[in-house]
């Protein structure tokens, strides 16, 4: 149980998502999982019950992106987050108080700046110290285009503009479609950053048809793409599709590139083949 506030004894903050981890551990392995979460209700309380005894780890998240989240002790990092340990029948009081949520701000627009895109998801992707790049939130451009992407912690950060329809071309910040290429963005504390614009190029497709030895189209199949990595010398997964009832698929969304395609059968009827 507990409360959550805003930073420097500020307000109380309702709706806030707590999320419980508790600590697992196997024959073959040990991992935090994911058990339970509540929001914080009038007054910023919050209870979290049924719990078994162990160990656990606890998240602050602000859905609506306005304060930055954090883990207990007031850790931005899960691994450095503080356990609570919980006896049989007992209550573990602890509190939290969020800061001001970090933002990017921009517009995605058609090639040329012309039109802006709406329904563009854009991920951002913070280093965590140690190697690592977490995809840590994400959000969707409206109908100018334009993107608020909040809840952000300090540190550095990439961000990926993607295109679920698949007829324009997704790419990272700025103008690549390396990950490993992509500008770092330094973002501050309770930091608002804008004009992290995007152009998005029309996309490639590549469409085809699977059939049976008979030459009778399969539907459900499903093709993927690999899209050969000249910086890095491998062949990077990029997207997927499935065949409809007539057998035939477009797979889009593509990047310039020389791509290999793959078919899965989830069935089991037919073996993947590339």
């Amino acid at each position: 149980i507990g409360t959550v506030t805003a930073d420097n004894g500020g307000a109380t903050l309702p709706n806030i998502r707590v999320i419980a981890f508790r600590y697992v551990t196997g024959p073959n392995s040990s991992y935090w999982q994911q058990v339970k979460d509540v929001f914080s209700i009038s007054g910023g309380s919050y209870s979290i019950g049924g719990l078994p005894t162990g160990t656990y780890r606890l998240r602050f998240t602000d859905d609506s992106g306005t304060y930055a989240p954090e883990h207990h002790d007031n850790q931005i990092e899960f691994d450095n987050a503080t356990g609570i340990t919980l006896a049989p029948a007992g209550t573990v009081s602890n509190n939290a108080s969020l800061a001001i949520a970090s933002r990017i701000q921009g517009t995605v627009t058609d090639e040329g700046g012309l039109s802006g895109l709406s329904g563009v998801t854009v991920f951002a992707y913070r280093f965590n110290g140690s190697g690592i790049w977490n995809s840590v939130n994400s959000t969707s451009t409206n109908g100018n285009g334009i993107y608020d992407l909040g809840g952000l912690t300090p540190g550095d950060y990439r961000i990926y503009f993607f295109v679920p329809s698949g007829l324009k071309q997704s790419e990272y910040y700025d103008d690549t479609t390396d990950f490993g290429s992509a500008s770092i963005i330094p973002v501050g504390s309770a930091a608002t950053l804008t004009n992290y614009d995007a152009s998005l190029a029309e996309a490639g497709l590549i469409e085809g048809t699977i059939t049976d030895s008979s030459g009778t189209g399969i539907p459900n199949i499903n093709v993927y793409v690999y899209r050969w990595n000249a910086s890095g010398f491998y062949w990077e997964y990029i997207s997927n599709g499935y065949t409809e009832g007539n057998g035939t698929y477009v797979v889009g969304g593509l990047p310039t590139g020389t791509y290999r395609v793959g078919t899965y059968d989830n069935s089991g009827i037919y073996p993947e083949r590339y």
